[in-house]
């Protein structure tokens, strides 16, 4: 299914079709007064207007958007073939090969994923798995687990952490949860991590 030309529509207009047809836990960036970006350039992203933005917060680019090397690779394989892991095929085991090859020696497995948010999903199911435990510590407000709280697929025990601020908070927020001895209790031999 082709839309064809791209339609220009109105931001209003783009957020109503938003909020009517995906989904709540795909939440967007400045919610109040959410952006309406068209296009993206180096380190650049802009609106529907032309204002141009430099892109801090988007995870998804990480070299750059419309990186010319990136985007001809992507072209080059889309045109011999676009698909998941599911299939056969040598160059995804030739590249699973080469990185193992830089892992430490227990860690010789392959988990191929599409976004950060699916890499700590996969990361935290694994640790649940291998832990039999449910416990996790967010930090307030971090995207990636907020959107599957929402999903409310998976029942997690949460201890959410109020971000602090100003110089040395991240010492302190460490301190506190380390002095939580229901929390320590909780995560048991893990606590050593923080």
């Amino acid at each position: 299914m082709s839309l064809g030309p791209l339609e220009k529509i109105s931001r209003e207009e783009t957020l109503r079709l938003r909020k009517s047809y995906i989904g709540e836990s795909c939440t967007l960036f400045f919610e109040q007064d959410p952006l309406k970006i068209v296009r993206g350039e180096g380190q650049y992203m802009f609106d529907e207007n032309g204002k141009q933005y430099l892109d801090c917060i988007n995870n998804v680019a990480h070299v750059g958007h419309c990186h010319p090397r990136v985007t001809r690779a992507a072209v080059e394989q889309m045109s011999l073939l676009y698909t998941n892991s599911r299939y056969l095929h040598d160059n995804i085991v030739l590249y699973a090969q080469k990185l193992v090859a830089t892992f430490p020696p227990k860690l010789d497995v392959c988990y191929f994923v599409n976004s950060g948010s699916e890499a700590n999903d996969l990361a935290l199911r694994l640790a649940r798995a291998h832990t039999g435990h449910e416990d996790v510590i967010v930090l307030e407000g971090v995207t990636w687990f907020m959107c599957f709280m929402k999903l409310k697929a998976i029942v997690w025990n949460v201890c959410t952490l109020a971000r602090k601020r100003g110089s040395g908070s991240l010492n302190k927020m460490l301190q506190d949860i380390r002095g939580d001895n229901e929390l320590m209790g909780r995560v048991g031999v893990f606590g050593q991590c923080l």
